[in-house]
């Protein structure tokens, strides 16, 4: 029997709606500044950018996080494949940014890094879907 973690609904699907859902509304928000600051530069406050990021991206790192271990707890013995060192790695630079980003002003953070770590942040969800894909297939 096939094991059925995303697609149809499986037992990930909850977390991997979550995740999806919170990057789509990070990146909804950021489209929004940079609407912003094209049409009405004059409102457009680079801090508040920022801080729009750093508070999306803190809730993004969440949600991929527990995307992740709910993956690491479908996983028995024996099976095969499981996270990357890839999917690891971006996870890992992801809890390092905001780990940053706590200990001081989301605004004294330049908006370019985050839009950075936006894109990162993309990766390591696609990263880690071919991870639960490829798991999938295989056990």
């Amino acid at each position: 029997m096939r094991l059925t973690l995303l697609y149809p609904p499986g037992r990930l699907y909850g977390h991997y709606r979550g995740a999806e859902e919170a990057l789509d509304f990070a990146k909804k928000m950021h489209e929004q500044q940079m609407a912003l600051k094209s049409f009405h530069p004059q409102y457009y406050d680079p801090d508040v950018h920022a801080t729009v990021l750093a508070f999306n991206l803190r809730i993004v790192a969440r949600k991929i996080d527990a995307l992740a271990a709910a993956f690491r707890a479908c996983m028995r013995p024996g099976q095969a494949g499981g996270l990357t060192e890839r999917t690891i790695e971006l996870q890992r630079a992801l809890q390092q940014y905001n780990a940053a980003v706590a200990c001081r002003d989301a605004w004294d953070n330049p908006v370019e890094a985050s839009i950075n770590v936006l894109d990162m942040a993309f990766d390591c969800f696609a990263s880690m879907e071919s991870d639960i894909r490829l798991f999938e297939r295989r056990n």
